[in-house]
């Protein structure tokens, strides 16, 4: 599962891969166009839109041929000032913003 973005924010999250042989090689098909997915695994850049994204992602190994493998992949962006992360900015997300602040004195 990938870590939850926030429209007009600058958004990271490395993918990581178990078995085979590594080095892995990463792409992507259908990744949001202000995001990239570096050869490495690390998704990045920003996340300027709220909603749901669906995208494809495909791992290599460093095999002779490669083993491959491919998911698709869900990243969520909440609207900015949605501190509680339901996808809506309304009173929720302000009794929620006050009981961080509250906590943090």
């Amino acid at each position: 599962m990938l870590p939850k973005g926030v429209a007009g924010s600058q958004y990271t999250a490395l993918l990581e891969a178990t078995g085979g042989y590594p080095p892995y090689s990463w792409s992507a098909e259908g990744l949001p166009s202000q995001l990239t997915l570096s050869e490495s695994g690390t998704i990045s850049g920003n996340s300027a839109l709220a909603g749901e994204s669906r995208f494809q992602v495909t791992v290599s190994d460093n095999h002779i041929p490669p083993d491959t493998a491919t998911a698709e992949l869900i990243l969520m962006t909440c609207p900015l000032g949605d501190a509680n992360e339901d996808g809506l900015i309304n009173k929720a997300d302000v009794y929620k913003f006050d009981q961080d602040i509250s906590w943090n004195r």
